[in-house]
């Protein structure tokens, strides 16, 4: 197919891959072959790196604009988009920063980009309805052990073993607290989600709710989401828990 060979070959060319084969099926005129490539390459990587800027800005913030988009650069050229929506781009970057040389002082770096990942996602993800309590009261009590609950799909979860809600909140634009981060205090369990008007928010988890939150987002049944998170927290209160995130909406379906 000559369309897809030609198409396969810009955007090669476009990054970097391989210019010479772009380069032999693009017309010179007044401006050279080498100069026409490299406007549209300019417009694609200043159109990713803006997609980057715009999910990541706290990452941006911590390690400077000069620093970032060379890392999105970097991150571009070796993760090319595979969707037209941009909404879709980045997902790879916490890992990218994991793994990028010059990053690799600043450990907690990935784990805020995960972070901040999930927030782009919740705010952009399908809304959905609470839980319908008169379906699961049409379960027999003896058999509530076996079911498993859906999490609200604008609902994300995350541990660090880094501060990275506070990291991430002392570099939100709106904070007046307390500036100060001690990167050994302890890590995070979060929640990630969003309210009835589209306002994103970040809750730290106990361990136990964490262990239990994340057993069901696993499509674990309901017993061993309780026992996992009793595992890791004596003090975890199941049937608390339970009335706590129907309530605000995190646990939206349910069955058998």
């Amino acid at each position: 197919n000559v369309l897809n060979t030609l198409q396969t070959e810009f955007v090669a060319g476009i990054f970097d891959k391989n210019q010479t084969a772009a380069l032999q099926n693009i017309v010179q005129n007044q401006i050279s072959s080498a100069d026409r490539l490299a406007i549209y390459r300019n417009n694609a990587f200043s159109n990713l790196r803006g997609a980057l800027q715009s999910i990541y800005p706290v990452v941006n913030k911590l390690v400077g604009a000069d620093f970032f988009d060379q890392a999105a650069n970097e991150f571009i050229r070796a993760t090319p988009s595979s969707s037209g929506d941009l909404h879709d781009y980045g997902e790879a970057f916490a890992g990218f920063l994991k793994s990028y040389p010059p990053a690799s002082h600043l450990l907690y770096l990935p784990d805020v980009a995960k972070l901040e990942w999930c927030c782009h996602r919740v705010f952009h993800a399908a809304d959905h309805g609470g839980l319908d309590l008169k379906k699961l009261g049409t379960i027999p009590p003896e058999q509530y052990g076996e079911l498993r609950f859906d999490l609200h799909p604008a609902s994300a979860l995350l541990s660090s073993n880094f501060p990275t809600l506070k990291i991430w909140q002392v570099n939100q634009d709106d904070y007046k607290s307390d500036q100060s981060v001690e990167l050994n205090q302890g890590g995070n369990h979060l929640l990630v989600c969003r309210d009835d008007h589209f306002a994103v928010r970040v809750e730290a988890l106990s361990s136990g709710d964490y262990a239990f939150l994340n057993a069901l987002r696993e499509k674990n049944k309901l017993e061993v989401a309780a026992e996992r998170g009793l595992s890791v927290d004596e003090k975890f209160d199941l049937g608390a828990s339970l009335q706590r995130w129907v309530a605000q909406k995190i646990l939206v379906d349910c069955g058998l």
